[in-house]
């Protein structure tokens, strides 16, 4: 069950379709890691788009789907910008995207209380690492992660995700150089640690009081995981050339995602019912509204190629709802 983590539940949580999915998925299939990267994926899209006539804006936040007569029109930026559409398909997290930028007026009222009740997933605190050894030899020949548990009971750890005591905490340890070299000069590599430490930890992790606080905090939490990571990775304090502590209200800032939530929403069967997709969307992401589609991590449940094929989903709606 080891596995769980990468649900953000455990055992005793997690709906059994989902957790088998996933586990034949890595056992009978593998897993991939694309070349550069998941950046990767984004810059092939980027030149997808814009390869067939598409603009993509950054550094334009979007406050609000324009909606009217029970359709959405277009979508209006913070900055005053207003851009008009047929469809809309929103891959901003599901609450946000119901709660804000549609509106409760907009909906009808048992897929807001949906929305509410269910809570966001437990975030990651992580430590990215350059480090100058490639620790290849450390690793299994054909795996790039430890996992390193405080126990054997995945309930009970699972339970810990909202405990403020990193020392009790299981961790992963992750050389992505190991599956492309080219994220690394010859002889060193990136080393990643995520572990689970609650978003509302030490008074929000310092960040009320003042954010020197913050990242005095950060520092801390750095020097209270290296000597443990030393157990697996000897002498890695000395080799690091590069170190990044991200909190999860890092992610949060770059991923606009409820409590730096990577996963989206927390998966308990009884907040699910008996479709999990009931919650926000039915199985092709369509949402109350005819001419709004939802996409990612918030409305699909599971890893990186579903939420992938979620977009793919709802671009073949489209197109087919425009006679293309």
């Amino acid at each position: 069950t080891a596995l769980c983590s990468f649900l953000a539940g455990g055992p005793d949580e997690l709906p059994a379709g989902l957790f088998v999915g996933m586990w034949n998925s890595y056992h009978l299939h593998g897993y991939i890691y694309p070349k550069g990267g998941s950046q990767a994926i984004t810059t092939t899209l980027t030149d997808l788009i814009l390869g067939n006539f598409g603009t993509i804006k950054t550094h334009t936040y979007v406050d609000k789907i324009v909606v009217e007569g029970g359709l959405v029109t277009g979508v209006r930026a913070k900055n005053g910008g207003c851009y008009n559409a047929p469809y809309v398909i929103s891959n901003v997290n599901i609450p946000d995207t119901y709660l804000e930028l549609v509106g409760k007026e907009n909906l009808p009222a048992d897929a807001v209380s949906k929305v509410e009740a269910r809570k966001p997933a437990p975030s990651n605190t992580m430590l990215y690492l350059g480090v100058d050894d490639d620790y290849s030899d450390i690793f299994p020949a054909d795996a790039h992660e430890l996992f390193i548990f405080m126990g054997y009971d995945m309930d009970a750890l699972n339970m810990e995700a909202h405990v403020c005591a990193p020392e009790e905490q299981g961790f992963a340890i992750s050389n992505y150089t190991m599956l492309d070299p080219d994220n690394a000069p010859p002889g060193k590599s990136v080393i990643v640690v995520a572990s689970v430490v609650g978003y509302d930890c030490y008074n929000q992790w310092e960040l009320e009081n003042s954010y020197d606080d913050y990242k005095d905090l950060k520092k801390a939490f750095a020097d209270q995981y290296l000597p443990r990571i030393e157990e697996y990775l000897p002498g890695i304090s000395t080799k690091i050339e590069v170190m990044e502590v991200a909190t999860p209200h890092t992610i949060e800032r770059y991923t606009m995602n409820p409590k730096g939530s990577w996963e989206g929403f927390d998966d308990i069967p009884a907040a699910m019912g008996d479709n999990p997709m009931n919650i926000i969307a039915d199985e092709n992401h369509m949402t109350p509204i005819p001419n709004l589609f939802v996409t990612g991590g918030w409305a699909t449940e599971g890893a990186q190629a579903l939420v992938l094929n979620s977009g793919i989903t709802a671009a073949r709606l489209v197109t087919e709802a425009m006679g293309n």
